[in-house]
């Protein structure tokens, strides 16, 4: 007997070994071990079989009969004869009672089995804390969540709408010990104190956006039952942002929500890698040139705009594709505040045309031509950097190559650029890293998509202390509190909304920026050098010109005085800056910002008499004031 015990063993041990490997698969697990437990019952039945004589007939008749007598604990008969069961209908019933023997266990263990995916489900749920959730399963959701597990976060991953994804990102899915529900995320059951993190990285921006009304929605709904921390990132460009804005003002108030644009995200770490290069010791021109200007273009080219606003410093931004005319006009009519002048003013060599607001000009070529390197040789001469973001890994690199070995021939008279070049695809960009070492590679999916990558940690705790700096007038004391109570004022209602995240995060960039210009051109540390009324007041006008850059970018306007009626009328009374409408007082130059500020005192005691005043001058000290305080939180941004 203990042999075949030992058989019923090694027959289960072969099963787990078979679904080790995609234990987190449910399905087959349930397939594997339904069959394992099945032959071992057999393995452990065969004795009474070994009992009979070799004739297989009679040894099936004699287990019946040894299989009854086990069940039943009687006499050596067994219940066979104890129910005196005789007759015609003596071998059926011997034959049920023998199926009850072997079918009793197998289908016990079926049952369990088939349970066995809920109640993984929920023990894990009830281990980890922390839980993210993904709308759907596709190489993108996948390399935010292999980045979790790496990191070796106690979490858990479930992906949800899996029916029709793909087999092979499947087993990646399960290698990573992620949780695969064919369910959609909506129709999931969350479970109280709990922090769940919900992420919309689907193929489609408008299906991102969509999903995420639906998922904002049912969360609405359960958040009295629920009772729980809840985040939202949705994947979604900001060619959508008036819709992103809504969808952020009609949210829930207690649930987190962040809007992720890959496109910027890459823009922003491109320019913080590039830092170095265009801030130089007693420079004060900084020169770049974009190539290519689709979305990832584009997006470069308003990051960069934003960020170069440093004190006493001239910049240009050159911008060369075959649509530059069609690109220009569409940047006018979005920025009509940043290109104030006709289209054609910035497809024009005369140097005396005034650009009052920022330095861009225009370059309509055909990359694949030698025109390019012309244009480049006449403009670009003496850029610090060339940013080639064309949607097309291998013209991108061809180009680089070829620009490059340009500048490589005029290196007696001109100083080579940093050449960053945008590479989608993985392997390209491993041997362009193995035989390009002076390449500069960035809008990688593995690296976009990675999750401390989608949300740089000390650019995100950066943020968070510009933005509790400005909270500071109304929780004094705020930014030495502890991370608990900083958390619960950085959420509070209406004081981190989508606008608001946004904009500290810019800032938080541009702090980085100030801070390499100081060290760069200066024996001052950052903080005594903020410390200095001239300097602090230079600092402070260049913050206004940034925010003023940054906030005509994403579509604010100038409140101006032929508006005020109108205004009163759409506000109803309530406030003058408003984020519906995109109208600000405070969008002047800085020499203008007293007249801003009478006008919007005035303004705020017409709509609000309990207003303390506007105080957009002290706004602009206050960051700057404060940022010994906030570099004080984590010295690795400096």
């Amino acid at each position: 007997m203990f042999i075949y015990i030992l058989i019923a063993i090694l027959i289960l041990a072969a099963g787990i070994r078979i679904i080790y490997e995609e234990r987190y698969d449910i399905k087959r697990v349930s397939a594997v071990m339904t069959v394992a437990i099945s032959l071992a019952v057999t393995a452990l039945s065969w004795p009474y079989f070994l009992k009979t004589e070799s004739n297989i007939l009679f040894a099936a008749y004699s287990a019946i009969k040894y299989g009854a007598s086990a069940i039943g604990m009687g006499s050596r008969g067994g219940i066979t004869d104890e129910l005196a069961l005789t007759g015609g209908m003596r071998s059926l019933y011997s034959f049920m009672l023998y199926a009850l023997y072997i079918a009793g266990p197998l289908f016990a263990s079926v049952f369990i089995i088939s349970f066995s995916h809920s109640a993984v489900e929920w023990l894990r749920t009830q281990r980890k804390h922390k839980i993210h959730i993904f709308s759907q399963l596709n190489e993108n959701s996948l390399i935010t969540a292999q980045s979790l597990s790496e990191h070796g976060l106690d979490s858990m991953i479930i992906f949800a709408d899996t029916e029709k994804a793909d087999e092979e990102l499947k087993t990646k899915a399960r290698a990573a010990h992620a949780i695969l529900v064919e369910k959609e995320e909506t129709g999931l059951h969350l479970y109280r104190n709990r922090d769940y993190n919900f992420y919309e990285i689907n193929d489609s921006h408008t299906e991102a956006l969509e999903q995420t009304v639906k998922l904002l929605t049912k969360l609405k709904d359960e958040k009295k039952e629920i009772q729980k921390r809840i985040s939202v990132r949705c994947f979604a460009s900001f060619q959508e942002l008036d819709l992103i804005r809504e969808i952020d003002r009609n949210r829930p108030e207690d649930i987190r929500l962040r809007f992720v644009d890959v496109y910027r995200q890459e823009a922003v770490r491109l320019m913080e890698n590039l830092k170095n290069d265009l801030i130089r010791k007693d420079s004060k021109d900084i020169k770049i040139g974009i190539i290519g200007a689709g979305v990832a273009g584009t997006s470069v080219l308003r990051t960069a705009a934003s960020l170069l606003i440093l004190p006493e410093t001239a910049y240009q931004i050159h911008v060369f594709d075959y649509e530059a005319k069609r690109i220009a006009a569409q940047l006018k009519a979005e920025c009509p505040e940043i290109l104030n002048l006709p289209v054609d003013a910035y497809f024009s060599d005369d140097d005396s045309t005034e650009k009052k607001n920022l330095n861009i000009c225009f370059h309509q070529v055909n990359a694949n031509r030698c025109e390019m390197d012309e244009e480049l040789m006449k403009y670009c001469a003496d850029a610090q950097a060339l940013i080639f973001a064309t949607g097309n890994d291998q013209l991108n690199f061809r180009i680089a190559k070829r620009i490059c070995r340009l500048y490589a021939s005029h290196s007696d008279t001109l100083s080579v650029p940093r050449i960053a070049v945008r590479i989608t695809d993985p392997d390209l960009r491993a041997l362009i890293t193995d035989s390009w070492s002076g390449l500069l590679i960035f809008g990688c999916a593995d690296e976009n998509y990675r999750f401390d990558h989608l949300v740089t940690p000390y650019l995100e705790d950066t943020a968070a202390r510009v933005h509790l700096s400005y909270l500071n007038s109304w929780y004094p004391g705020i930014l030495e509190a502890d991370e608990k109570r900083q958390e619960e004022v950085l959420w509070e209602t209406g004081f981190y909304s989508y606008v608001n995240q946004d904009s500290s995060y810019a800032q938080a960039l541009a702090t980085m920026y100030r801070l390499a210009y100081i060290q760069t051109n200066s024996s001052l540390s950052p903080e005594e050098y903020i410390q200095d009324p001239v300097h602090q007041k230079l600092l402070a006008e260049t913050e206004h010109e940034r925010w003023n850059m940054y906030q005509r970018f994403q579509g604010w306007r100038y409140l101006n005085h032929t508006q005020e009626m109108e205004v009163a009328r759409l506000l109803k009374g309530k406030k003058v800056k408003d984020d519906r409408y995109l109208l600000h007082p405070a969008l002047v130059r800085t020499d203008q910002l007293q007249e801003a500020e009478d006008y919007a005192d005035a303004c705020m005691k017409q709509f609000n008499p309990a207003s303390e005043g506007s105080k957009y001058i002290l706004s602009d000290y206050q960051i700057i004031r404060m940022l010994p305080e906030i570099l004080k939180y984590r010295k690795t941004a400096v």
